[in-house]
């Protein structure tokens, strides 16, 4: 299954090179978002199967609080990007049933297999 993918990142040239492998992985990027608003409209917009969702985003915005809301009022869950991910960073997390967690720099081979394993999933169960 070809996953539809919202990617949340306020690194510019980051979020290209996401967006750019997760193409490459056969994937649909349908948006991106830099902000935690942004985030959240975006994803009520349209609807992605996922959100690969950065821990810090632009003006101190928080990726969990932007995922809690996503997963709240949307159903969609999020997959976290962070360069420190620790057990207090997950801790911080718990609440927001995240996919799971990948550390940057992300490796493309890191990214396909989560993805791999998610599009082997139906969506719903995302």
């Amino acid at each position: 299954m070809i996953l539809r993918i919202l990617i949340v990142e306020d690194d510019a040239l980051i979020a290209l090179d996401l967006a750019m492998t997760v193409e490459e992985l056969g994937h649909e990027v349908v948006g991106e978002a830099a902000e935690a608003k942004e985030a959240v409209g975006a994803a009520g917009r349209l609807r992605p199967d996922l959100v690969l969702m950065d821990v810090k985003l632009l003006r101190g915005s928080s990726g969990f609080e932007a995922a809690r809301e996503i997963h709240e009022r949307f159903g969609i869950r999020s997959l976290f990007c962070s360069g420190n991910i620790d057990e207090d960073l997950k801790a911080r997390a718990s609440g927001v049933n995240p996919v799971g967690w990948l550390a940057k720099p992300i490796s493309p081979n890191a990214l396909s297999r989560v993805l791999d394993a998610l599009s082997g999933a139906s969506a719903a169960a995302i």
